[in-house]
């Protein structure tokens, strides 16, 4: 009888915690995560996220990803508001090999309050080997 009733104790233990971890949301992504560029550009497609290009003008005109909006570095805390502002996640980028631009400004908008953000796992490099749109010039 002990044993029966371990063993419906330990049953009832994982099965609290598998609803827990469903409904709190484990395995979600966290704010300033890494994003796959497919996984990011399925959600640019569905409209719940939103590119956000974090390099200087230059960068940007010289190759953009496609619908990515410009907002540099030092700009992205003065910008923090508008920026949520357009309710989808906030998808942010750079060309640094290791994202070190873009995952700075994903630290400024966290510390601003934003925490619908990742960080574009690879840049603008990631984006072009998974073979996703970009282009030239300026745009928004």
């Amino acid at each position: 009888m002990k044993r029966r009733t371990t063993v419906l104790i330990a049953v009832s233990a994982v099965l609290l915690i598998a609803i827990t971890a469903t409904v709190v949301g484990v395995g979600r992504r966290r704010p300033g995560d890494l994003i796959a560029p497919r996984d990011a550009y399925d959600m640019i497609i569905d409209g719940t996220a939103v590119l956000v290009d974090v390099r200087d003008r230059g960068s940007y005109e010289a190759l953009h990803l496609a619908g990515a909006i410009l907002v540099p570095l030092n700009q992205v805390g003065a910008n923090a508001a508008r920026l949520a502002d357009l309710d989808r996640t906030l998808i942010v980028y750079c060309s640094c090999p290791a994202e070190e631009t873009s995952s700075a400004a994903a630290i400024e908008l966290i510390s601003r309050g934003v925490e619908d953000v990742l960080v574009l796992k690879g840049g603008v490099r990631g984006w072009i080997a998974a073979d996703l749109p970009a282009r030239a010039g300026s745009s928004r």
